[in-house]
């Protein structure tokens, strides 16, 4: 995170992942990216976790661009 961002103004998602398999009624496999891997994030996630994908709107928030995070 750089230094002159504020971490609450941070989004509190990330890019949106597939769902690979679901575990049971509590657990989803998630497909997460290697580099995510290697950081030692976990592949399962409770489904409370998770949350549908909504494409954002560049024209109400422009220049929000999560490749610079």
């Amino acid at each position: 995170v750089p230094k002159n961002w504020a971490v609450k103004l941070l989004p509190r998602y990330i890019v949106p992942f597939c769902i690979e398999k679901v575990m049971d009624t509590d657990n989803c496999l998630l497909a997460l990216s290697e580099s995510m891997k290697k950081h030692g994030i976990h592949l399962m996630f409770y489904t409370s976790l998770l949350r549908p994908y909504v494409h954002g709107d560049n024209i109400l928030f422009p220049g929000r661009d999560l490749d610079t995070i």
